[in-house]
């Protein structure tokens, strides 16, 4: 004799397939992320979810991996640190990123991130020494009427 099964069963049933399914994917996802070999995005695509999704489903399920960004410089800390301490001790940024052959951009960056407190003081300096140098034209102009 034949068991009625309801609609509903079936969709239930079918679901949980799919729920089982999508944590077996996970998981095998996180274990190729753990190996370090492969780049998240390839995995996302070999498993057919966008980035995004497969890092939140990996967060979920408790791992979330390191993602670096950008490549490695080819600077150690310790020029990187020596660039800034140039900067900060007064020469022009500018100067110092051509020398060094970096971008001033990314001198900025390491000051950020290895002297934080002197970014400010520095953009206080010029905003001074503006206000100093339009005050002393300002004076001549003065001085001459």
């Amino acid at each position: 004799m034949a068991t009625k099964v309801t609609l509903a069963e079936v969709v239930a049933k079918s679901a949980k397939a799919v729920e089982d399914a999508e944590k077996r994917v996970i998981n095998a996802a996180i274990a190729e992320a753990k190996t370090g070999k492969v780049a998240l995005g390839d995995i996302a695509e070999t498993v057919g979810v966008s980035y995004v999704t497969l890092r939140k489903r990996m967060k979920d399920a408790g791992f979330d991996p390191e993602v670096k960004r950008g490549r490695k410089s080819a600077f150690s800390a310790e020029d990187q640190a020596k660039l800034v301490e140039r900067v900060v001790n007064g020469e022009d940024r500018t100067t110092v990123a051509a020398e060094a052959g970096v971008r001033e951009g990314t001198l900025y960056s390491w000051q950020k991130k290895l002297a934080p407190e002197t970014i400010a003081t520095r953009k206080v300096e010029t905003e001074v020494e503006d206000v100093t140098a339009e005050a002393e034209a300002d004076a001549e102009v003065l001085v001459e009427a």
